[in-house]
């Protein structure tokens, strides 16, 4: 009896916790399980808010502000789209806005779509404000120092020195006419009672002190000993066109008036192939673009659809250009992207990221290459080679050679008119093809030239070429001299 009274209250216990209530938490198949296949965590990605401040820097934002935040990459990679977490909010594209009610510090998560499918994602801390004002990277104070004149200091936030020396420094700008003022190792400021005091230790700024009259525009820069102006991204004070010179006016009282813009984002900016860069070589983006290492390129900016273009912003390696025609020196070889976003005269904006070669010698990426053998006295045999990308995978058969050099009799191009470039010379080859090869037998001391057409009569476009003329992009000009050397007579590429 004994061991059966135990059994019993061994199973009343067993049973009672068994039947314990458990809240059942269905599983929510429609939720999306979020994994980071196929995605990269990266720093290469860029915040940039409508107030200008960017993710170089730490980034303030307005609280109680509808503000609009654009995302990029520092690598001038396009971007075709953006998923984007901010509090408790999911946003797509590239340009977004979201107003945030407290004053915080917060996490924004972007997951970035780049044009090759590639997914890169980053986390950016951001600080809501209450005033924003105060949290600008320039801040200007003035106090009267006799009729019309004010004594004005300028603070600059040390974050944006990125640790260099103070005396590494010199303010420029006309309000010092242009003449550099070398900035002194005791310049530290802190803002204090809304003055600008100067210290010892802790300070927060670099001060610019200098007596200015009213009633007169300003700007000023600060510029390092290498000539980098100063980022002042977030600044009010700056225009559109330089990150770098602040702009203000000293009014009658003495007031600080912002002579600055606001910061202009790509809403409205359609991703587009409708734009055409033509280097100053001839190149152009309907096919690759080559461009020579080490020489300073020109570059123009126009329509496929010949629409007008008013102006122009360029996006090259670290640098920004304006401007429909613009120059740039490449230092390296590598293959990099130019971002471009046009202005057209009805005020559409259209941006386009173009993927360019940097080479040590353009002349072998040039679309036409041409080999010369000696045949007999005053012959040589000649070699035409075209670069087979221009062809746009038409048949080799379907187009003809044509121009003086065989008496504009056209010559039929043959299956088998396959080259490569071998040993500096042409070669014949039945398989890895990088050229169309033309043969033919020319007298040295004439004027040749030639042309390749397909069977609608279309003349193969040759841009980049150093043979071409301006007037045709499809007809190659050469002499053929007594050494049998190749003698180009084509010109300039006129921008």
């Amino acid at each position: 009896m004994k061991k059966g009274k135990l059994l019993f209250l061994f199973l009343f216990v067993f049973f009672a916790f068994s039947c314990e209530k458990i809240e059942y938490e269905p599983f929510d198949f429609e939720e999306e399980i979020e994994t980071t296949e196929n995605v990269t965590s990266t720093d290469q990605l860029l915040i940039t808010t409508q107030q200008g401040f960017n993710s170089h820097y730490h980034i303030y934002i307005q609280k109680d502000k509808d503000v609009k935040m654009e995302i990029s990459s520092l690598k001038g990679e396009e971007i075709k789209d953006a998923q984007w977490k901010i509090e408790e909010n999911s946003y797509q594209g590239l340009v977004v806005s979201h107003k945030f009610d407290e004053v915080k510090d917060v996490s924004i998560s972007v997951t970035a779509t780049q044009s090759d499918g590639q997914k890169k994602s980053q986390v950016f801390e951001v600080s809501v404000v209450e005033d924003i004002k105060k949290h600008e990277p320039v801040q200007i104070f003035s106090e009267p120092k006799s009729a019309g004149t004010f004594a004005v200091t300028l603070l600059f936030n040390l974050e944006r020195l990125n640790g260099k020396d103070l005396e590494s420094f010199y303010c420029d700008g006309n309000i010092f006419d242009w003449e550099k003022k070398q900035v002194s190792g005791d310049s530290g400021y802190i803002i204090e009672d809304d003055k600008a005091t100067k210290v010892q230790s802790g300070a927060k700024y670099v001060g610019i002190e200098v007596t200015l009259k009213t009633g007169f525009l300003y700007n000023a820069a600060l510029v390092d000993d290498l000539g980098n102006w100063l980022n002042l991204s977030g600044s009010s004070y700056l225009r559109n066109d330089n990150p770098g010179l602040i702009w203000f006016q000293l009014n009658k009282d003495g007031d600080i008036i912002s002579e600055g813009e606001e910061i202009e984002t790509t809403e409205n900016v359609t991703s587009t192939d409708q734009l055409l860069i033509t280097t100053q070589q001839g190149f152009n983006s309907h096919y690759h673009i080559y461009i020579q290492k080490d020489k300073d390129v020109k570059m123009e900016i126009s329509s496929l659809k010949g629409e007008e273009i008013k102006d122009a912003q360029w996006k090259i390696e670290e640098n920004s250009y304006q401007g429909l025609v613009v120059s740039h020196k490449f230092d390296e070889v590598k293959d990099v992207s130019i971002s471009v976003t046009a202005t057209q005269s009805d005020g559409q904006k259209k941006s386009q990221v173009f993927e360019v070669s940097v080479v040590e010698d353009i002349k072998k990426h040039e679309p036409v290459q041409i080999f010369s053998e000696p045949k007999s006295a005053g012959t040589f045999a000649v070699t035409l080679l075209f670069n087979l990308e221009r062809l746009n995978g038409k048949d080799l058969e379907s187009f003809y050679c044509d121009g003086n050099i065989f008496d504009w009799e056209k010559k039929q191009v043959s299956g088998d008119s396959g080259y490569i470039i071998e040993d500096d010379k042409a070669t014949k080859v039945q398989s890895g093809a990088k050229y169309v090869g033309i043969e033919v037998t020319l007298k040295t001391g004439f004027l040749y030239n030639a042309a390749l057409v397909d069977d609608l009569g279309n003349w193969l476009n040759l841009s980049g070429s150093s043979y071409l003329r301006n007037d045709n992009p499809g007809l190659i000009w050469f002499q053929l001299n007594k050494d049998g050397d190749i003698i180009s007579e084509g010109e300039v590429y006129n921008l």
